[in-house]
């Protein structure tokens, strides 16, 4: 009986698990604005990124407007970098700290 109930609450700590991770973003497909799951991504699509956002694959900046990213998690850098149109890679997993960027 036990060991029934663990793995009862085991699969529904995955599921809500799963659900948790599963965050949304702006992105532009095929010319239309769409809210969709990071798990949809594909190359080719835009992300529009804002200030608090993590960002859910690496990118290549397009445009924006004063945008800074926390990379301390993957560089080790304890300052935020601005991404601008000299310095334009986004790292999967950091944090946008200041403005907005189309990636």
């Amino acid at each position: 009986v036990t060991a029934a109930n663990d793995f009862s609450k085991d699969q529904k700590f995955r599921q809500l698990s799963a659900i948790h991770k599963d965050k949304k973003v702006k992105a532009i497909r095929n010319g239309q604005p769409e809210v969709i799951s990071i798990y949809d991504l594909v190359v080719g699509d835009i992300i529009t990124l804002e200030t608090g956002d993590y960002i859910p694959a690496d990118g290549i900046y397009l445009n924006g407007h004063s945008c800074s990213v926390n990379e301390s998690s993957m560089t080790g850098e304890p300052l935020p970098i601005k991404k601008n149109e000299k310095n334009i890679y986004f790292i999967f997993g950091c944090m946008v700290v200041e403005g907005v960027a189309n990636v």
